[in-house]
């Protein structure tokens, strides 16, 4: 059977090239059994002429077919089809078929995996500028990020790398955890390189617990630990703050009750940015050692100290072997560079870097070795003191200016580190539930986050990219917007 010409419509003006048109054309005959084996196709000069195109169109057609190994050139016997036809004739339109589509569907837990977390879609990603907890990306050291970027590429390992991360990147991370978290007693071998905080706590979930076994949690908390554990199938149990911290629940007797997994935020909790007191910290130790319950330390921007040094991790104060730290630097840096880190006991090492090759979880090896770098040469120390300072400075601004002009709407909870204010609402607004906060302040496009606390609605605003520029405007449309609650 002939090429049927009238199938090859060709677009002049369009976006991709006529060979490529040609050939994408011609390809489909082929596969669709209407150019038969070892039929021949008409010459490149007559189907240039028959096409009003040049023959170097058709001569860059045929060659990619060729490429395909869908045609072949036999000389003076010209260009032929050289595959069978596999294509059965194109189902008559007008017949409407009966037959049921076969059902395809998620497993169960592919189901419990993707349905754990509500992401926003794309329109609702954009950077509200009361956002809590987002680093503001104007001050991202750009040039000295770049000036280790050649060097990373020279150094980095070119091949697979299955230790868990790149030994200059855990060096440089025990340096840190010493410094900056009072971290002593650590080796680098113990410090494994993650994809961040999310991804970190749902591999621990995953790995260190079965479906139905009980994971406690701190009462509120960041919704990424819940998701973590739901994807994981585990029963979440809850425990309310104080002033103190979380507290360690005495009810727990019997072996059915002891949760497998507990999560905290020590430091500086989030939402509230209560930092959990010594006395409270050696009682949830000795608690979860008493359950043989893993303790896993969610520890983020505690560096962000208002007015001294950042109060210690756990494992600071603590060597006992069930406790996991787990650390990011999305707040540090940003959040699109993908890097976390845990600290684990030794026995956990190798199950937990071999889960992780498995899985293919492992960080960039050329982003890792740049870090590394960045933090070798003491970037990261004089960026972190920068943002410390200009945070600090914006948050001091920002709660002046609420107290000024929103007085008698809320007050301001005491925190010693982090990047949010937190806001408790006056008692005017406590029969508004925490959802139709959410939608009020979603509608003003603000960013804020609403949660409960000890019986009051409380928000939750970032006020790191409140800048010189824009700090005014954005907490009159705050104020604004508390305002319209009461009108």
């Amino acid at each position: 059977m002939p090429i049927d010409i009238a199938q090859l419509q060709l677009q002049p003006n369009g976006t991709i090239a006529l060979a490529r048109q040609l050939y994408q054309l011609l390809h489909q005959q082929i596969m669709q059994g209407q150019l038969t084996y070892h039929e021949r196709l008409p010459a490149t000069r007559q189907l240039a002429a028959t096409l009003n195109i040049s023959r170097g169109v058709v001569v860059e057609a045929y060659d990619m077919l060729k490429l395909d190994a869908i045609v072949a050139g036999f000389g003076k016997g010209g260009t032929r089809v050289c595959v069978p036809s596999t294509q059965s004739p194109p189902p008559d339109q007008s017949k409407k078929s009966h037959a049921t589509p076969p059902k395809i569907a998620l497993s169960t837990r592919g189901q419990r995996i993707a349905n754990s977390r509500n992401y926003p879609n794309r329109s609702q990603t954009r950077e509200f500028p009361l956002t809590p907890s987002m680093p503001d990306f104007r001050l991202f050291p750009l040039k000295q990020w770049q000036r280790v970027a050649a060097m990373a590429l020279n150094s980095s390992p070119k091949w697979y790398h299955r230790d868990g991360g790149l030994p200059l990147l855990k060096q440089q991370l025990c340096t840190f955890l010493a410094q900056y978290r009072g971290i002593t007693n650590v080796q680098p071998q113990q410090v494994i390189i993650t994809t961040g905080s999310q991804g970190a706590q749902s591999l621990l979930a995953t790995l260190l617990c079965n479906s139905g076994d009980i994971a406690l949690v701190e009462s509120p908390c960041w919704t990424g630990t819940v998701s973590a554990l739901k994807q994981a199938g585990l029963d979440i149990i809850t425990s309310p703050l104080d002033n103190q911290g979380m507290q360690v629940p005495v009810n727990i007797r019997h072996k059915k009750q002891q949760p497998k997994i507990v999560i905290t935020s020590a430091a500086i909790q989030f939402p509230t940015g209560i930092t959990m007191t010594p006395a409270r910290r050696q009682a949830l130790v000795q608690a979860t050692q008493a359950w043989q319950s893993w303790l896993i330390e969610d520890d983020y921007a505690a560096e962000y100290s208002y007015n001294h040094h950042p109060p210690p991790s756990i494992l600071a104060t603590s060597r006992a072997a069930h406790i996991i730290h787990i650390g990011t630097m999305s707040k540090l840096l940003m959040p699109a560079l993908r890097m976390g880190w845990l600290v684990v006991p030794p026995a956990l090492i190798s199950p937990i870097v071999s889960a992780m090759n498995t899985l293919g979880l492992q960080a960039s090896y050329l982003q890792q070795q740049q870090l590394g770098l960045f933090m070798q040469y003491g970037y990261l120390s004089t960026h972190l003191a920068h943002c410390r300072a200009v945070y600090n400075f914006r948050r001091k601004r920002a709660c002046d200016y609420l107290q000024r002009y929103a007085k008698g709407y809320f007050s301001i909870t005491d925190s010693i580190s982090g990047m949010n204010i937190s806001l408790r609402l006056d008692d005017r607004f406590s029969d508004l539930d925490s959802r139709q906060l959410s939608e009020h302040f979603k509608q003003h496009e603000l960013g804020i986050s609403v949660y409960r606390f000890q019986d009051c609605q409380h928000l939750l605003l970032g006020h790191t990219l409140l800048d010189d520029a824009s700090y005014a405007k954005e907490l009159d449309s705050f104020i604004h917007a508390i305002k319209t609650l009461t009108a």
